[in-house]
């Protein structure tokens, strides 16, 4: 017989049982029509009820369990001489047991007859259990039964269990109950990262998603999840959402150990439900760049074993190395010193995301905005420039790339003198530390040197024609920093001509480099390249009188250097005449033994002594 036809044999059963429960209390009403006994009128019982315990839908080798319960509020016991359970289960049922119960607990007694068979459990009291159920008086007497469900079972197939309650062989009401039994559970198991590469001190969110797409409920599913090492689970993160409404234990020792599993453990796992499991991690491991943290989750039940692709993040250290350098330690007023900026992405695997690089020079420098120059960015930094600050944007600087960023500031008349002014530059990105680095620029006091000349002319301030006028000269630097390209020029005036080329010489302070002397156009010009802190330069040279000379004579010199101040000074004296003149055509004669190369060398300055003679004896005559 199928298991259909056979479910409809119970139901036809029941049907007949109805029929004849009809029958028998309509003949018992009729009965009591035509006699003065009320007894077989008022003598009724309430319906049984049948009740599954546990889950509708069921595998083959389950026990499912059934509970048949008489109510007997309102029972004369003492009228009652019968009272039998009896249950019969389809084909689908193998093996059912069952047990008594008066008021919910057990009657280890057993004061009837248990009769068991293949596909059906009967209990009929016995004449001593009678007698007990008149003396306990239990408001509710049950049969609980048990069956194993047959291993030949189809999926979804639909069975019908039908139970019978006689009490003084009237039979009650039968209530059939449905179960379906389902096929065995299969289930999918997934592991993601939100993720791929985190370095020490952030946070990992991992998603485990199980699936039941099998056709049966799973039992004591177990979905169960070990940090990696390097992974400290966050406390409170764990989070269950979905099972399609079932129960679920998430094992709080697990999640305290070391290291932490995420264990969660569902009763009754659903087909096609979902159970979804978050959690967040930190990150704490400090080994290389490269490493890679990663582990699987499982899912295990009595007969499955499910495990998870790898969720795999790679260990990552981002970070920014900067340094800010000037191209000079010192500098002076209206000089400019440059600036340079070298921004690294220290990391071999991550980009280093919205970088911002800010930078201000020290006070009483200002920033030139047209010299800025960004080199080694991708796409198109953004700056913002002002005369006091300097910000760089990038939207991205890959794995070990390098930024420089250049640019100049001119020292102002306002900035602090002879003091180290330090001045940082910064940078950071997004989840990077910041970085910091400096550079020190001293603005030098204002080149300042003590100039002086001095003349001697051979008479008291009078020099006659044919004579010589000396002149010595000494330049100091009275700062406390060299001062560069010092320079003397001395353009000789009409009427006197340079007798000796002079040599530069030093006397104290740091050592002055030889000076460049140079005599072009009978203009005297002295060099030194630098002349250090506290040192001086002197320099002594004469020169000859000549009848081009005026009766009063100036010679001005004037002395410079970079950046600082031009100063001169001046000798003035008088000049006299023999009484008898020289004849005007022999002084060009002799002026021309006298020089060489529009130079006065010392021959020819001892020549002009004896011109001098040679004037005194005419003038004897």
């Amino acid at each position: 017989m199928s298991r259909i036809s056979n479910g409809r044999r119970h139901v036809r059963q029941g049907a007949l049982a109805v029929l004849a429960l009809l029958a028998t209390t309509i003949g018992c009403v009729l009965g009591g029509l035509g006699s003065t006994t009320a007894e077989a009128v008022a003598f009724s019982f309430p319906k049984p009820t049948m009740i599954q315990t546990d889950e509708t839908t069921l595998k083959p080798g389950e026990i499912v369990h059934w509970t048949i319960s008489q109510s007997m509020a309102g029972v004369d016991y003492d009228k009652i001489t019968q009272f039998k359970f009896y249950v019969p289960f389809p084909d689908t049922i193998e093996y059912p047991a069952g047990n008594i119960y008066y008021d919910g607990e057990l009657n280890k007694d057993r004061d009837g007859t248990m009769r068991t068979e293949e596909h059906a459990c009967t209990y009929t009291f016995s004449a001593d259990g009678l007698a007990a159920i008149k003396e306990k008086r239990p408001s509710v007497i049950e049969f609980r039964v048990s069956g194993t469900i047959s291993s030949k079972l189809d999926v979804a197939n639909v069975i019908s269990v039908v139970g019978y309650v006689t009490i003084n062989t009237e039979t009650q009401d039968t209530i059939p109950v449905e179960t379906h039994v389902g096929g065995d559970p299969s289930y999918t198991l997934t592991k993601t990262a939100d993720k791929e590469q985190a370095a020490k001190g952030e946070t990992v969110a991992y998603t485990v998603t199980a699936k039941n797409t099998g056709e049966g409920d799973g039992k004591q599913v177990v979905i169960e999840d070990e940090l990696a090492d390097g992974l400290e689970l966050q406390t409170g993160s764990v989070k269950v959402s979905g099972i399609d409404g079932g129960s679920y234990t998430i094992d709080q020792d697990s999640l305290s150990a070391h290291p932490a599993t995420v264990k969660v453990t569902i009763p009754v796992f659903k087909v096609s439900s979902t159970a979804t499991i978050t959690y967040n991690a930190t990150v704490t491991s400090t080994a290389g760049e490269g490493t890679k943290l990663q582990n699987t989750a499982e899912l295990v039940d009595d007969s499955h074993r499910q495990t998870s692709d790898d969720a795999t993040v790679t260990l990552t250290h981002p970070g920014l190395s900067l340094t800010k350098d000037a191209d000079r330690e010192t500098v002076n007023e209206n000089e400019k010193v440059g600036y340079t900026l070298t921004l690294k992405n220290t990391s071999t695997l991550a980009t280093a995301a919205n970088v911002v690089v800010n930078d201000a020079p020290p006070t009483g420098l200002a920033i030139e905005p047209s010299t800025v120059q960004i080199q080694g960015a991708d796409g198109s930094p953004q700056q913002s420039v002002t005369v006091s600050s300097l910000k760089v944007e990038i939207e991205s600087l890959a794995p070990q790339k390098t930024v420089t960023i250049t640019y100049q500031a001119t020292a102002q008349p306002s900035a602090v003198r002879e003091q180290a002014l330090s001045s940082a530059a910064t940078a950071k990105a997004d989840g990077i530390s910041d970085v910091s680095d400096g550079a020190e620029v001293k603005v030098n006091t204002n080149p300042h040197f003590a100039f002086t000349m001095t003349g001697r002319a051979p008479s008291d301030g009078s020099a006659q024609v044919g004579s010589s006028v000396s002149f010595d000269v000494t330049i100091t630097n009275d700062t406390p920093h060299p001062i560069k390209e010092v320079t003397l020029e001395n353009a000789l005036p009409k009427g006197l001509i340079l007798a000796k080329i002079p040599e530069v010489s030093t006397d104290g302070g740091e050592r002055v480099a030889s000076g460049d002397v140079e005599l072009d156009d009978n203009t005297l010009t002295a060099k030194v390249p630098e002349l250090g802190s506290n040192a001086s330069m002197h320099l002594s040279y004469s020169a000859l009188v000549t009848e081009e000379a005026e009766d009063s004579v100036t010679n001005r010199a004037t002395v410079s250097a970079q950046g600082a101040q031009t100063q001169d000074q001046s000798y003035t004296f008088s000049v006299t005449r023999a009484s008898t003149p020289l004849p005007q055509t022999g002084v060009p004669s002799v002026m021309a033994l006298l020089t060489s190369g529009g130079v006065v060398s010392t021959a020819g300055f001892a020549a002009s002594r004896g011109l001098d003679a040679w004037r005194r004896q005419r003038s004897r005559h």
